[in-house]
């Protein structure tokens, strides 16, 4: 594992938990549907709610400020990366959007 992050920098490693956080907070808000009508349920939805919305874009759109203001001079070659820290954003803009 550590051989894999080798290269990447602190940004960019921000960016892939960034949105493997926002994946586990959607599994998680996704499968708190199975314990409807518990006591659990209430509060389960709420903080997935709260973090996966608030903190997650929070984190995604500053991140992604990070990443553009650091690659300005060569931003096609670090596209990826930063199309990778806006996902989450993208995603919600996505949802509200399109429905």
């Amino acid at each position: 594992m550590k051989l894999l992050f080798k290269n990447i920098d602190t940004n960019k490693k921000i960016a892939i938990i960034v949105v493997l956080l926002f994946f586990i907070f959607i599994l998680t808000g996704s499968l708190s549907e199975f314990y409807r009508g518990a006591w659990i349920y209430d509060y389960e939805k709420l903080v997935s709610l709260f973090i996966s919305l608030g903190v997650i874009i929070l984190a995604s759109v500053i991140n992604t400020i990070f990443l553009i203001c650091k690659y300005k001079s060569n931003l096609k070659k670090n596209i990826f990366w930063i199309f990778i820290s806006a996902f989450p954003i993208l995603y919600i803009l996505m949802m509200i959007f399109l429905q």
